[in-house]
């Protein structure tokens, strides 16, 4: 083995291949193997990230404005926590702010550090890793979730299916991620194969969210290609009588009232989300424009802060396994805008966000894409982000990093090809 195959073996961007399969399998193996190293893997990954760049930096002496971005964010949000009363420490106040860039450090990773025929590699990895997983739990129902020691998820009496990924809602959110992917895949066939597959996946896991997020997917596709490819078609002729399965089968009308009852009271209801999202907007209120600060409120590292005995929250049930240190509590971190209501306040949330904003439109603009699919991305974003813990959560960052580099990945690579075919025949009738 020469010298260059063994540079490219040992590669920055095959370093990432083997980090991002890790990170995309490593709630499995922990749960069976109790490896609880794995369960920094996605710290690992940042502060990759943070090193390379510097090093890339220093090498080639170019500084890429997107990173200057970044940096404003991670500075801002340690700035406007320096005054809060609930203020925790440099240390704690960077590492948060760190962990709420999750997901565009992802972004950037998958975007600016894979090349495509590795973008490509890893797409395929996690189709089969998913599919393989999904059947598994099929064939042995139960008894899968007592193999893996997690427990069994039911909606209305039927079993919530979740692969190797473990999380109903992962699964489902997953499954619409690789439609979105097989969508801009060239191989017809394929398509058709990876949809129907796909969309049973979604079906079985019981995800709201999955169902959600791929309409959303279908829609962002539709104005970047402007057409209807036969999977898509196919997908919305059948959608209807999926629809009604669902709802009959899992009672979603019943799952939405009884969501909405929980939102009738503050702490007196008890259910995580709605305690969490309620105090924010008095901590928001009570601390304008800023907040807590980082590392206060509703994220991993707020468990010693005085801001829930402040706001009475230490009564409520939930709160109380938190602050115990219980890693069932972890519902209370379980939308993203309680916690940057709560430590960021309403301004920072808008800035936060808006800066999030700019880097992906930024990016888009580069590629000529619609403006429409760009609001559509970012309100897929917020979808996830109104539900789930978007930017500190390691699946739901990575899994929506992907999505958002998909219409990058694959249209920058047909782009070359149509560049390229013209090159020729423009060579070929000089010729």
């Amino acid at each position: 083995m020469n010298n260059s195959n063994i540079q490219k073996l040992f590669s920055f961007q095959n370093y990432l291949l083997v980090l991002f399969a890790i990170l995309i399998s490593f709630r499995t193996i922990r749960q069976i193997t109790s490896f609880s190293i794995l369960d920094y893997i996605d710290e690992l990954l940042i502060i990759s990230f943070l090193f390379y760049s510097f090093y890339r930096i220093f090498k080639t002496l170019k500084f890429k404005v997107i990173y200057l971005y970044i940096i404003s964010i991670i500075i801002f949000i340690i700035v406007i926590s320096l005054d809060s009363p609930y203020y925790s420490g440099l240390f704690k106040t960077t590492v948060q702010a760190l962990m709420y860039c999750k997901f565009i450090i992802f972004f950037l990773l998958v975007y600016d550090y894979l090349d495509d025929k590795s973008f490509h590699r890893f797409m395929r990895f996690l189709f089969y890793f998913t599919i393989i997983g999904f059947f598994i739990n099929l064939i042995l129902g139960s008894t899968f979730y007592e193999i893996v020691g997690t427990r069994i998820l039911e909606r209305n009496g039927l079993y919530r299916y979740t692969g190797f990924q473990l999380g109903a809602n992962v699964l489902g959110i997953v499954a619409s991620v690789l439609i979105f992917y097989s969508l801009y895949n060239n191989n017809k066939r394929e398509n058709l194969v990876w949809h129907f597959i796909l969309i049973i996946t979604i079906i079985m896991s019981g995800s709201h969210t999955g169902i959600l997020l791929l309409f959303i997917v279908y829609l962002m596709y539709l104005f970047d290609t402007r057409k209807l490819s036969k999977s898509m078609l196919l997908s919305i002729f059948i959608s209807p009588f999926l629809l009604l399965i669902i709802f009959s089968a899992t009672g979603l009308d019943e799952k939405l009232l009884e969501t909405s009852d929980r939102f009738e009271a503050g702490n007196e209801s008890g259910y995580a989300r709605t305690v969490v999202l309620y105090n924010a907007i008095l901590i928001a209120i009570d601390n304008f424009p800023f907040g807590a600060g980082a590392g206060s409120y509703a994220t991993p590292l707020s468990r010693d802060s005085e801001v829930y005995y402040d706001y009475g929250m230490d009564k409520v049930k939930v709160i109380q396994n938190f602050l115990a240190g219980n890693e069932k509590a972890s519902g209370i971190y379980d939308t993203s805008f309680g916690m940057l209501f709560g430590e960021l306040g309403f301004i920072g949330t808008f800035l936060f966000i808006f800066l999030h904003f700019i880097i992906l439109m930024k990016l888009y603009k580069q590629y000529n894409k619609n403006i429409l699919v760009i609001l559509l991305l970012f309100a897929s974003l917020l979808f996830i982000a109104a539900t789930k813990a978007l930017f500190i959560e390691v699946y739901f960052s990575f899994y929506l990093a992907l999505l958002a580099v998909i219409p990058l990945k694959i249209k920058y690579k047909q782009k070359r090809e149509v560049d390229m075919s013209k090159n020729i025949n423009k060579r070929e009738r000089l010729a």
